[in-house]
């Protein structure tokens, strides 16, 4: 006969939701006593029953929520994490969008730490890089709600359950390498992007900073310029660029990649500045087939979206950790060539 969780915890003298927090491996168990119900589990060989959970949740609704930013890339993560939705939607599962504005950090924070309260299965978040957001997905993560990063990834590790989205560095290589075959090895860049709150940014930059410094030191980087995401700025600032101290090539780090083309396109195209970004959405495939943007990054937004619903699902309905704590996209190069 199947010994039930009820029972595990009449042998080690302990409340059922104590059994229960060390199969889940959540907090709030001394040592002594995780390891005194582990080797309770272990010797019955108690395995949970994933088909009657399963069976169980068509009957009771999974909330779950995604808590995104914002910026050029919100359509296409909403989007993915939809055609997650038309696949599990037979599970009664329900997801609530809350899109916060940039940089709005302390409302962002602020729907987390609402979000605790109102008996949410699980989140998807692109968190800012504040101290009130990190703070709240530590208070999730003490909550017991499983989170899972979608895009942007925050700084403490313990508080998700993994990552889903660009390897930024290497993504900043890849952008500094396609710039250095460009210009033959010498030549002048100028980084357009934004500042914190946006780790993506940071990454992206640094890694095309270092791939520089090692491997084109001939190369000179001129200057990071700051749009923070605004599309107007944005496309000003490229137009005093180009006036002032045109570059051989613009490293567009985070968004407002159509403004910056809008700004490239006041010159003759013989004069413009090789242009390289990131992502694909449909501003940035016509600003490639014409030309603008010599190439584009791409981290396959559709598929990040869909992921972070699939592992999150599966941790809620079938206790299945991710196999790994970040899944990084391919990253593919996009010219108008391979569109």
């Amino acid at each position: 006969m199947k010994i039930t969780i009820k029972e595990i915890a009449a042998i080690a003298n302990v409340h059922r939701s104590t059994v229960d927090k060390v199969l889940h491996h959540r907090e709030g168990v001394s040592d002594a006593v995780r390891s005194k119900v582990q080797k309770i589990i272990d010797e019955v060989g108690y395995e949970s029953n994933p088909l009657g959970k399963a069976l169980k949740h068509q009957k009771e609704k999974i909330l779950l929520a995604a808590v995104l930013v914002k910026v050029d890339a919100l359509t296409e993560l909403q989007q993915g994490i939809q055609n997650a939705y038309t696949d599990y939607k037979n599970f009664n599962i329900e997801i609530q969008y809350y899109t916060i504005d940039y940089p709005q950090a302390e409302q962002q924070a602020k729907i987390l730490r609402a979000l605790a309260l109102s008996g949410c299965s699980g989140i998807i978040v692109s968190p800012l890089d504040h101290p009130d957001v990190e703070a709240a997905l530590q208070e999730l993560h003490t909550a017991n709600i499983p989170l899972v990063t979608l895009n942007i990834d925050c700084r403490s590790k313990a508080s998700r359950l993994c990552f889903i989205g660009q390897n930024m560095e290497k993504a900043g290589r890849t952008a500094a390498r396609m710039a250095d075959i460009l210009l033959e090895g010498r030549g002048r860049a100028a980084i357009l992007g934004s500042s914190n709150p946006l780790l993506p940014v940071s990454g992206r930059e640094q890694g095309f900073r270092n791939y520089m410094a090692e491997s084109a030191p001939r190369m000179h980087i001129m200057h990071t310029i700051d749009t923070n995401e605004n599309p107007s700025q944005a496309y000003q600032q490229t137009i005093a660029l180009l006036k002032n101290d045109p570059p051989d090539i613009i490293f567009a780090t985070s968004g407002c990649v159509a403004e910056i083309g809008n700004a490239l396109k006041t010159l003759p195209a013989e004069k413009r500045p090789y242009l390289i970004c990131f992502e694909r959405y449909p501003s940035i495939e016509t600003l490639l087939q014409d030309g603008t943007i010599t190439c584009t990054i791409s981290s396959d937004l559709l598929t990040q979206g869909y992921e972070g619903i699939k592992y999150l699902f599966e941790f809620i309905l079938f206790e299945r950790r991710p196999s790994q704590d970040a899944f990084y996209m391919p990253i593919g190069i996009l010219l108008k060539e391979n569109l």
